[in-house]
């Protein structure tokens, strides 16, 4: 089970340097020079420049995202459209995806960039705070638009074969006018320009021009554009199995030992697996009272930020439930995160920032690597768990772990209805996608590594989406009736495994 809704309702890189000066602003390109782009790599990149007079004067985040409408290509147009790969003749050679252009950005970037724009994820539908009591099938609710633009975290790394890792960072936000580029730090390798915010419930549904005070920075110091970081509900759970790995690897913890919850007791290794692969919650409850008994909770984020990744944090949570998971206190930046699945991924070559701590062992990284190979909730970035459903778009065109598949090839993992035959969608997966959703009523994420099948596909990646687009937001045809993630398993907003179809396109286009 995720974190998901309450069981009562079921049964119902990187070749970057340091920002210049005004970089902290809205980053669009500025105005093309007449100057050449680049034509080979250089030993440092520029990040992308200051906004333009223009640009900074673009109106508000909805208006705005709409009168791009018109400048984006074709498939923006259209909700849900086939994403469009680049042309063979504009796709530049791999060793130059890092190469900056007239307009400052990578084709990396600039391609990350017009797939989070093209997701118009500004024109879902707002079920409401209150969906899960007010949406069932005696009074359905048709929700409303939502009346701002969403906070979206989105970080790509690409591995072009015979060349350095390349990545892009970029953000949408109510804060934002446009999708913005990130720049990164060339030493510590960490975003910079970007000031991440505690996220605040009452900011969201209340009152957005509420105070900020020095105590909603996430991370002491930064300074930059506010982006209000969404909690990213479940997908804290990877942090949690690198916690307790390190355990195993110092001794303390052993994968046989039992661990008890209540009365139930059960080996070490059987919780871990479930709290990946089915984001059981009673399981992360059992080993994060462990890591309180133990002394090792309290260790997590100062061992992260020791990692060069200060955005992963987990606080708050509770010594005798191992609960109490809330917003503000557990942060997962998707920079930060696609970082952290570099670390674990074991085809990905060796991390070029610097760490004051070591990683986790070639063991324990093949362990963690194993479970999110057969994470079971494959219906954010990638769907093969909902192959067939109605209303379903495609995303990353993963295949589903066939440990979950039945013999007739349905899909069953919790309460929630899954799909009725998932064999098709795996007939026709091109990639693998070792990943961690995370749901809850307010907030969406999928972060993970893709690697190609061979014979099929040769592209390997890295992806992290951290949102507030959890299951009260859906789609104009999933409106209207009961709440669709209760009554149809559709938990997210389509327009989310479309992004990853478009990702996924694009790093075809960039890497094969």
């Amino acid at each position: 089970m995720r974190h998901s809704p309450p069981r009562v309702l079921l049964a119902a890189l990187l070749a970057l340097v340091a920002p210049p000066a005004g970089c902290g602003g809205p980053s669009h390109p500025a105005a093309p020079s007449s100057a050449p782009a680049p034509t080979q790599p250089a030993p440092s990149l520029p990040p992308p420049p200051a906004a333009s007079t223009a640009t900074a004067a673009a109106p508000s985040n909805t208006s705005a995202l709409a009168a791009r409408a018109s400048s984006i290509p074709a498939p923006a147009a259209a909700a849900f459209s086939t994403p469009s790969p680049v042309a063979a003749e504009d796709r530049p050679p791999p060793c130059l995806l890092g190469v900056r252009g007239a307009d400052g950005l990578t084709p990396l970037e600039r391609g990350v960039r017009t797939a989070l724009r093209e997701a118009q994820l500004d024109r879902v539908i707002d079920l409401g705070l209150d969906a899960e009591k007010d949406c069932t099938e005696r009074t359905p609710c048709k929700g409303a638009p939502l009346a701002r633009t969403p906070s979206v975290d989105l970080a790509v790394v690409a591995f072009p074969q015979g060349c350095p890792p390349v990545g892009a960072s970029v953000i949408l936000s109510a804060g934002t006018p446009d999708v913005r580029v990130n720049a990164i730090d060339p030493s510590s390798v960490e975003v910079r320009g970007v000031r991440f915010r505690r996220w605040n419930p009452a900011r969201w549904d209340g009152a957005p021009t509420a105070p900020r005070v020095p105590s909603d920075d996430v991370v002491p110091g930064l300074a930059g554009v506010d982006f209000d970081l969404p909690y990213p509900a479940s997908l804290f759970k990877l942090l949690v199995a690198v916690q307790v790995l390190r355990l195993v690897e110092r001794g303390t913890l052993t994968l046989d030992q039992p661990v008890f919850d209540g009365h139930a007791g059960r080996p070490l290794r059987a919780w871990l697996d479930d709290m990946i692969t089915r984001s059981d919650n009673t399981s992360t409850r059992a080993l994060v009272r462990k890591l309180h008994a133990l002394g090792a909770m309290d260790e997590v984020t100062p061992y992260f930020a020791a990692l060069g990744l200060p955005t992963l944090q987990i606080r708050g949570t509770s010594p005798v439930t191992g609960g109490d998971w809330h917003p503000g206190q557990i942060h997962m930046g998707a920079w930060d995160t696609a970082r952290l699945l570099w670390l674990i991924d074991p085809s990905a070559p060796p991390p070029s920032w610097p760490m004051a701590a070591p990683f986790l062992g070639e063991a324990s990284r093949q362990r963690l690597f194993t479970l999110l190979s057969e994470q079971a909730f494959h219906e954010a970035l990638s769907t093969p768990a909902l192959c067939g459903t109605w209303g379903v778009r495609q995303g990353i065109p993963a295949r589903m772990p066939p440990r979950w598949i039945h013999r007739d090839g349905s899909v069953n993992v919790d309460e929630l209805r899954r799909s009725t035959d998932a064999r098709p969608c795996n007939a026709s997966a091109e990639v693998a996608f070792a990943h961690k959703t995370g749901l809850t009523l307010n907030y969406g994420s999928d972060a993970g590594i893709v690697t190609g099948i061979p014979g099929r596909a040769r592209r390997h990646y890295l992806v992290a989406l951290v949102s507030n687009l959890g299951y009260r937001y859906t789609d104009a045809e999933h409106a209207g009736g009961p709440l669709p993630c209760l009554a149809k398993g559709v938990c997210y907003t389509q327009r989310i495994p479309a992004l990853g179809a478009r990702l996924d396109a694009l790093m075809k286009s960039l890497l094969e």
